[in-house]
């Protein structure tokens, strides 16, 4: 993928432009980099754009993510949350309780890192 954009801005396109609503998860790649723990996600945009992009997240310090489905698809995003915590780190979460830019103890599917990159072609 030929184009990355680090930290605040892949925060602000992704939330701008790029929505995760209605993407496909097409998969997650969890691996250790240096002693660094790192998420790869990768999406299919349906919307406004059909476009494959990644989401890298490093120096990740707490993840749960989960698939619970008899089937081998990986699920649809109906709702995410998508921003900087107060202490910098990076929260994300794909099944989230509700539409507050907060961590809710009953979020499902996050993560904390951090910093992200998007990559794209």
């Amino acid at each position: 993928m030929n184009t990355k954009i680090n930290g605040d801005n892949a925060i602000r396109i992704i939330n701008s432009g790029m929505y995760l609503t209605s993407s496909k998860i097409l998969a997650i790649n969890i691996s250790e980099n240096n002693q660094v723990l790192e998420i790869h996600v990768l999406f299919n945009i349906l919307y406004p754009t059909d476009k494959i992009i990644r989401l890298v997240f490093t120096g990740v310090t707490e993840f749960a993510l989960w698939h619970q489905d008899e089937s081998a698809s990986l699920p649809y995003v109906v709702n995410y949350k998508l921003f900087k915590l107060e202490n910098g780190r990076i929260y994300l979460c794909l099944d989230p309780y509700d539409n507050e830019n907060v961590v809710n103890e009953k979020d499902n599917a996050f993560l904390i890192a951090k910093d992200i990159t998007l990559e794209y072609e």
